[in-house]
């Protein structure tokens, strides 16, 4: 497989596509999938004008 994308937005690269490891997943790892799980379901429930308001609010803040 390979992944086409765009370095910096200007200069077009394609790359053989990343391997996952064959180590198990790590319990953060699960739970973090599941927080966005549960966080990308609910967000198709909040009205637009609230979610580009928590977008606008969030871009750029380092957690």
């Amino acid at each position: 497989k390979l992944d086409f994308y765009k370095l910096r937005g200007i200069l077009p690269v394609v790359r053989s596509w990343p391997k996952r490891l064959k180590t198990a997943y790590t319990s953060g790892q699960k739970e973090a999938w599941a927080v966005f799980g549960i966080l990308s379901k609910s967000t198709t429930l909040i009205q637009d004008k609230v979610r580009e308001a928590w977008i606008a609010q969030s871009f750029w803040k380092k957690a």
